[in-house]
């Protein structure tokens, strides 16, 4: 696959597109007719949902390189990068959707925001799922499976297979639940939180503050801060760091936009400011840190060849 130099690496079709509609892959098909695109970073550009059913692999997610194997859930959303690193014998699905396919015109209500696990992009992407619900996740994921094929002949339901993804949803609600069972929210200050997160994700280049996310909210600084605080165990200005940290990653080692033109994107005045800013998180510069991406990407690429 050919990319312009300087341009982010966009994941190649079978891992997203821009279709509104939901589709299910084979995990073991996509890595054998891709084994050379699955040793690329690729940005994905809808939510991917990667089921493992058996066998052990590892991935990179952004700057974190994880072990995942059968009974593991991995949810990617869009902007995020991944990388297969080395021979992975995988069995199971992606289940790759468009966040329009959730809409449903009878609610009022933002379908994304009834599920946590759609805003966990800058937490631990990969869950554990229970052997109690592995069972009914993966004939979840097998109802998707038929209902692609009554799609091809011209049998499907939008409905079905919209109310399949939510179950589907749920039940990784679940996992990620219990992995925060000791955290328990009042309803208001986590549907404060949810809703503080979509707006991050929409507007995390637009450089906004603390003020102009509590302004869009309705709500004060302070209460925006409580939100945070007990859901994430942060200051909202740790949080929009760390999601500024995220994107800074991904770009540095990603791309190869020069660190002015990264800068600028992320909304500093200069380079050098946002050099500052990224030694004062990471430790390291951002050209230090781009550099070592680059020594382990190749020595992954040479394990994984």
């Amino acid at each position: 696959m050919a990319h312009e130099t300087g341009a982010e690496t966009d994941a190649p079709p079978n891992y997203a597109s821009e279709a509104h509609g939901l589709e299910v892959l084979d995990l073991a098909r996509v890595l054998a007719n891709a084994a050379h695109d699955t040793q690329q970073a690729q940005r994905v550009r809808v939510y991917l949902i990667i089921w493992v059913a058996a066998g052990s692999g590892r991935l990179s997610v952004d700057d974190r390189d994880m072990q995942v194997q059968g009974g593991d859930a991995v949810v990617l959303h869009p902007g995020q990068a991944m990388r297969w690193n080395g021979n992975n014998k995988l069995e199971g699905s992606i289940v790759r959707f468009h966040p329009a396919f959730l809409y449903d015109e009878t609610h009022d209500e933002d379908p994304l925001l009834q599920h946590d696990i759609l805003h966990n992009a800058h937490a631990q992407p990969r869950l554990r799922v229970g052997k109690t619900w592995q069972p009914a996740l993966r004939s979840i994921v097998h109802a998707m499976r038929l209902e692609q094929m009554a799609q091809e002949s011209q049998h499907a339901h939008h409905d079905m297979q919209q109310h399949l993804l939510h179950i589907a949803l749920i039940l990784l609600q679940r996992a990620l639940a219990s992995r925060h069972k000791a955290m328990g929210h009042a309803l208001s200050m986590r549907q404060l939180f949810c809703e503080f997160r979509h707006e991050v994700e929409c507007r995390c280049e637009q450089g906004w503050t603390v003020q102009d996310y509590a302004t869009a909210l309705h709500v004060t600084p302070r209460t925006l801060s409580a939100a945070v605080q007990a859901a994430m165990g942060c200051s909202t200005k740790q949080y929009l760091d760390e999601r500024t940290m995220d994107e800074a990653r991904r770009l540095l080692r990603f791309t190869t936009h020069p660190i002015s033109y990264i800068a600028t994107r992320l909304h500093y005045s200069d380079a050098s400011n946002f050099t500052k800013f990224f030694v004062r998180h990471a430790h390291v510069s951002p050209l230090e840190y781009r550099e070592t991406a680059k020594e382990q990407d190749t020595t992954a690429g040479r394990a994984g060849g």
